[in-house]
């Protein structure tokens, strides 16, 4: 691979390559939440930020039909970049490093578990919508949808796992919302611009 085909991506001294484009990818700060409760233990990392995202207001997730893009886009004011899960998926080796993953349906299971939830969400509760802010370290970051529109930014918080679900005759992939006073385990379009966290 040619320095041209890709660019450098650092993670803590480990040096990997990533798509022209992404930039250097890092978390937003190197603090972690370790999760305990429920007999669940945890580890999240903070949001996903690419540097290619940083001044990038275009954004091209694809179309309902497909063919269904990488992409990703800033979020300004916000914390992390907002990734389609196409880029979540191809690229997760960069986004999620060394012993970090990309979460799956059952990790944010287990952490609405451990915040006191029922771990299947659609709850209506604001002290448990709180403990996402206050003790994961969550954030109302919003999304964009799939011609890179914003919305939702400081009320609803978007973050991707990699589990599929069919919704009626779609296929969407599972995701962690949480509003004031509200969480839910939710799906979206895969053409969507979305946070991420690692777990491990």
């Amino acid at each position: 691979m040619t320095a041209a085909a890709a660019l450098t991506v650092l993670f803590a001294g480990c040096t990997k390559y990533a798509p022209d484009g992404l930039g250097k990818v890092s978390f937003a700060t190197s603090r972690t939440w370790v999760i305990n409760g429920a007999g669940i233990n945890q580890t999240w990392s903070d949001v996903v930020v690419a540097s290619g995202a940083n001044d990038k207001t275009t954004f091209d997730g694809g179309d309902h039909n497909g063919p269904y893009k990488a992409d990703w886009r800033n979020n300004p004011g916000y914390k992390g970049s907002l990734f389609t899960w196409e880029a979540v998926n191809r690229y997760q080796d960069y986004l999620c490093p060394g012993d970090w993953r990309v979460p799956v349906q059952e990790d944010f299971y287990y952490l609405d578990m451990a915040l006191g939830g029922t771990g299947m969400g659609g709850q209506d509760d604001a002290t448990i919508s709180d403990k996402y802010i206050n003790i994961w370290g969550g954030n109302y970051v919003g999304r964009c949808v799939e011609n890179g529109t914003l919305e939702g930014q400081g009320f609803n918080a978007f973050y991707w796992s990699l589990t599929p679900t069919l919704v009626g005759a779609s296929i969407k992939y599972r995701v962690l919302i949480f509003s004031l006073g509200q969480v839910s385990m939710g799906a979206s379009y895969q053409y969507h611009g979305i946070s991420l966290r690692c777990v491990k």
